[in-house]
């Protein structure tokens, strides 16, 4: 598959618009654009903010399990005193990608929200669990370009 990526953009005295349209992509790499475009189109710079949790891991574990879409399978693991995640892209030429899952204390986000860093402790879009079932464990993940479905 041949991934492309096309960038619109418009800019007129106060009103800024673009769209970006694409066929393959990481998550991070729609943000990157994002927050590129607005800094050069608008001057804003967008920031996130930094993850604190005052909840345990146990209570946290709940969304421990495997995810699955069409193109994506996710699967979260507590390692040591950690939240882990593997990414596999299943049609993307894309290489899996390993996060360390770390929660966020957010009412407008949810609180089944983290804050993923990748290897080099560079963060990348947020991944929220979604759609709690009668025990309290989430049916679905949203990684910023899909959601999938709880299979284990």
């Amino acid at each position: 598959m041949v991934q492309e990526t096309y960038l619109r953009a418009y800019k007129a005295e106060q009103h800024v618009a673009f769209a970006i349209l694409t066929n393959g992509y990481r998550p991070s790499a729609i943000e990157g654009l994002t927050g590129d475009l607005l800094s050069a189109m608008a001057a804003v710079e967008l920031t996130q903010p930094e993850p604190v949790s005052v909840k345990a891991l146990d209570q946290l574990a709940v969304v421990t399990g495997t995810y699955e879409s069409f193109d994506t399978v996710i699967t979260v693991k507590q390692q040591g005193k950690q939240l882990m995640t593997n990414i596999v892209y299943k049609i993307d030429p894309l290489p899996p990608l390993d996060l360390e899952l770390r929660h966020m204390q957010d009412a407008d986000l949810g609180p089944l929200t983290f804050a993923p860093y990748n290897s080099e402790g560079r963060r990348v879009p947020s991944i929220v669990f979604l759609e709690n079932n009668a025990q309290g464990i989430p049916q679905y993940v949203f990684n910023g370009g899909r959601q999938n479905r709880r299979t284990v």
